[in-house]
């Protein structure tokens, strides 16, 4: 652990530069490429589905989703794709909204981290199903989902080199494969 800065200390100066940074998002688009797979059963491997190719705009706080190229971005776009296994929205930005936002979860030190031979504090956190905005939508209907993870952060520049996320198991409300995976995000 840091000597020099105490765990409170380096997370601390984390949530205020990225709340910061949160607050002063822009509305913008990226492309994002997402690999489906499926999983029949919990005790299958899961099996590759197809890969999709979308614009993801982030417009006054909201997340929307498109084809490359169409210019029309809708609120309920990814609830029209065809699908079978586990779908969600929030990741965009809204991780980084609630992490790091005036709501934000507890954040417990975890020891160290290497992020690309930077070494860091690692911290981890878990948002409940009231402070979540994950949205995950199966064949089985839609819900919210709590998450955990951790975060990774250089403790002297106050960067997030890591944050990996788990959507908690949501076997009570879909069938046995919906268990979203890790979703790691390095800047």
């Amino acid at each position: 652990m840091y000597a020099a800065s105490p765990p409170d200390a380096i997370i601390d100066r984390a949530r205020q530069r990225m709340a910061a940074n949160v607050a002063g998002l822009p509305n913008f688009t990226c492309t994002e490429t997402t690999a489906r797979t499926v999983r029949r059963a919990s005790t299958q491997r899961l099996l590759f589905r197809d890969t999709l190719h979308l614009e993801v705009a982030f417009i006054s706080g909201t997340e929307m989703f498109s084809w490359p190229g169409s210019g029309s971005f809708e609120p309920g776009f990814l609830q029209n794709l065809p699908h079978s296994g586990v779908s969600g929205t929030g990741g965009f930005a809204g991780w980084t909204r609630t992490l790091f936002g005036p709501a934000a979860p507890q954040f417990t030190s975890d020891g160290d981290c290497i992020v690309d031979g930077r070494q860091g504090a690692q911290y981890k956190f878990r948002v409940p199903i009231e402070a979540s905005g994950y949205e995950v939508q199966s064949a089985g209907g839609r819900a919210v989902s709590p998450y955990s993870g951790t975060v990774c952060i250089d403790p002297v520049a106050s960067d997030v080199m890591r944050l990996s996320i788990r959507a908690e198991s949501l076997q009570n409300r879909f069938a046995a494969s919906a268990n979203p995976s890790v979703t790691d995000t390095a800047p």
